[in-house]
């Protein structure tokens, strides 16, 4: 078993952000928006597995009723991390694009098996891929106005 993995990793993970000042994991993604869940090691200051804090984050959003932003959060993340110039458009991106949105609605459903979110992510997918961001928008973070009004659009009210 790699050593990230091994038993209380989740413990430890929450220890070092603790240790840093942070309150939650929620309160560390809030206070360093549209950083690459890589780049957020350095923040943290010991190694650990993104997935490790997509799992933590998914898990406080449940918990603490806020899935609709974490759900943001992760976008703007996602975007960072797949599109690091910006978003581009044309065959060429293709790819990028699609796997930018598959691991988005991916990491968004670990949270729940809610129907509605499943059929939210996929509308909000369907809707970004016919109608895509300007080329070379960035996010800013979760409340970026595109992310806010895009989810908006799909995300059921009965899931905050």
């Amino acid at each position: 078993m790699h050593p990230l993995w091994e038993p209380g990793w989740e413990e430890r993970l929450s220890a070092a952000i603790l240790a840093k000042g942070y309150g939650s994991v929620l309160e560390l993604l809030k206070v360093n928006p549209a950083i690459t869940y890589a780049d957020l090691t350095g923040v943290i200051g010991i190694p650990f597995a993104e997935v490790q804090l997509q799992y933590l984050a998914n898990e406080e959003a449940v918990r603490e009723g806020c899935l609709f932003w974490v759900a943001r959060d992760i976008f703007a993340r996602k975007v960072v991390e797949h599109f690091p110039e910006g978003w581009r458009i044309g065959d060429a991106y293709e790819s990028p694009r699609l796997s930018c949105l598959g691991d988005w609605g991916s990491t968004v459903l670990w949270a729940t098996d809610e129907p509605s979110v499943r059929q939210a992510v996929m509308g909000i997918t369907r809707s970004i891929s016919h109608d895509p961001p300007p080329p070379g928008w960035m996010p800013a973070g979760p409340d970026d106005p595109l992310i806010v009004k895009r989810m908006a659009e799909f995300w059921p009210s009965t899931v905050s």
